[in-house]
């Protein structure tokens, strides 16, 4: 044995290179793991995404038959859209008496403020109003 390596300096050499090796094979089999995840990840929200569009689709298919449905009972149907925010299909008919302007913004004021209301849709309602239309959802 040498006289600068004594058997205590040897075991802790031992040590830290068993160490330097333990942390690094931890970090690649910690790396190869989130790899592994992130890649089961996509593929679950990939699977997820071909879900929504499919349903969507579907939805779509089911809005334009009630279009079709209605625009045979009604000769006032002018348009159709599918909201996905509601899950809902929306027909938009002409209005049989078109406002005016005026009247518009009566109905969309309010009385006692004097301020236009702020629910979600006010504006397209308002619109709708002001271009002698209306919405129903199913």
């Amino acid at each position: 044995m040498s006289k600068y390596f004594t058997p205590k300096h040897i075991a802790i050499l031992g040590i830290f290179i068993f160490v330097i090796f333990s942390t690094t094979a931890l970090l690649l089999v910690k790396g190869y793991l989130d790899d592994r995840n992130e890649i089961e990840m996509t593929k679950v929200k990939t699977e997820k995404d071909n879900k929504d569009r499919i349903y969507v689709a579907s939805q779509k298919d089911a809005c334009l038959s009630v279009y079709k449905q209605e625009s045979s009972k009604f000769n006032n149907v002018r348009s159709w859209r599918y909201d996905a925010d509601n899950d809902s299909c929306v027909i938009v008919y002409k209005d049989t008496i078109k406002k005016t302007e005026t009247q518009c913004t009566e109905e969309f004021t309010d009385k006692d403020t004097g301020k236009f209301y702020t629910y979600k849709g006010v504006f397209t309602d308002y619109l709708n109003c002001r271009e002698g239309q209306f919405e129903r959802s199913y």
